[in-house]
């Protein structure tokens, strides 16, 4: 080919390479002119299939590809927006994954906390409450971003938890405010009280606050329990157990630091429990009279054995009867003697039957020896 032809045929692929590639321009611009008005629509719809890591991996993978595309067009506006949306995708992956995460923790924490028992430990109800509250700060913050029923369903369940949380508070509180006014007037009562005490303690370990009260009222508990066994003891009379009661009320009362708080009013629930006590010593007096005494209109048909049983019994009256009852049991007792007296031989012979058989035949021998029968 000579040097003409050389040059025509160049010319002629310049021309056709530049018609081909104005052609080619227009068939771009007629196409991406929607493509590009589509783009942000077709962006937003691009999600991953799932919230697994592997669907998460597929996607960041997928608009990988695509930017390397728009990068290679020239096309910077849509690669930051496509970045965005990228961004944006993933960040709200994280979310769901960090929702699922606590979800799953929300419902093993109020499921354990479903069994919460009415004695449960005041330190662990409080403990629960901060945990709630920390649950629940984090499922408002996630909910602001993503609208998902699993953080619906574990906000209800924080709520239910709450509410059973406060309630074993406040009946554990009320409990601590009512041993303030529990009666105390009897042994029944000392018991019931310790028993409470001793409960609350358990319930509010950890509390050092409560536990310094109801260390207090354990001890003077075991005060009131020591002094009413004592005051209890039948065998004092009644001037004995007044002045004992008396004497213990003073004692217990300054045993104690001028700024402790007692629990109960001392000299009000010592004379309680000298006053129960009263009661009891009273039974026990009414009992004995109606089992060993008798009326005098009824000492002449007793014949001798009875009387003497009774006058047996006279001797040693006990000394929870008054000195009223005592003084009656004394002319009882007088009048039964005035009768054995005027029956002397049969009494005599009475208490000769109760001796033993050696001891009646010395008496028999001894009485032959007066009599100057031997």
């Amino acid at each position: 080919m000579d040097g003409r032809w050389k040059i025509r045929f160049e010319e002629f692929l310049d021309n056709f390479a530049y018609k081909l590639l104005v052609g080619l321009q227009n068939f771009i611009d007629l196409i991406f002119e929607p493509a590009l008005n589509f783009f942000d629509h077709w962006v937003s719809c691009q999600v991953p299939v799932s919230m697994s890591p592997e669907q998460a991996g597929n996607f960041k993978h997928k608009m990988g590809r695509t930017e390397k595309n728009l990068q290679a067009l020239g096309l910077d506006e849509l690669v930051q927006g496509l970045n965005k949306h990228t961004d944006k995708v993933m960040k709200n992956l994280e979310r769901a994954a960090e929702a699922n995460q606590l979800c799953n923790r929300v419902e093993n924490w109020t499921a354990e906390m479903s069994n919460l028992s009415n004695a449960a430990k005041v330190a662990d109800i409080q403990a629960g409450l901060k945990t709630f509250k920390e649950y629940r700060d984090h499922v408002n913050r996630l909910s602001r971003t993503l609208d998902l029923k699993e953080l619906g369903d574990a906000k209800e369940s924080l709520l239910k938890v709450q509410t059973r949380l406060k309630d074993v508070l406040k009946r554990q509180t009320k409990r601590a405010e009512d041993i303030w006014n529990l009666p105390v007037k009897s042994e029944e009562d000392i018991e019931t009280a310790y028993r409470e005490v001793r409960a609350l303690l358990e319930i509010y370990d950890g509390n050092d606050a409560d536990c310094a009260d109801f260390v207090l009222m354990q001890k003077i508990l075991l005060i009131f329990k020591g002094d009413f066994q004592t005051l209890s003891d039948l065998s004092m009379t009644w001037e004995a157990f007044e002045e004992k009661a008396a004497r213990l009320a003073q004692e217990c009362d300054s045993s104690w630091d001028e700024y402790d708080e007692q629990p109960w009013p001392i000299e009000e629930t010592y004379e309680a429990f000298a006053e129960t006590i009263r009661e009891k010593r009273k039974e026990a007096a009414n009992s004995w009279i109606e089992t060993h005494s008798v009326e005098k209109s009824e000492i002449a048909g007793l014949g001798i054995r009875k009387a003497n049983q009774v006058l047996e019994s006279l001797k040693y009256a006990p000394p929870v009867l008054s000195p009223k009852e005592m003084e009656d049991v004394r002319t009882l007792q007088k009048a039964v003697e005035k009768y054995l007296s005027e029956k002397e031989i049969e009494w005599l012979l009475e208490k000769f039957r109760l001796l033993s058989a050696d001891v009646q035949e010395a008496f028999i021998s001894r009485a032959r020896e007066i009599a100057g029968l031997s």
